[in-house]
């Protein structure tokens, strides 16, 4: 958090099978929802 805005960092992830696609969009709509609420992409400002 500064300034107001947010961002996020990702500094070590681990994935197996097919979770991404070749262009590194998630594969499951599961994911990709619960990515929506809980990460950012970016900058967040209120």
């Amino acid at each position: 958090m500064r300034n107001g805005c947010r961002s996020m960092e990702v500094i070590e992830e681990k994935t197996t099978g097919n979770f991404y696609d070749r262009k590194g969009d998630y594969n499951y709509y599961t994911a990709e929802l619960y990515a929506n609420l809980f990460f950012t992409k970016g900058t967040v400002c209120k």
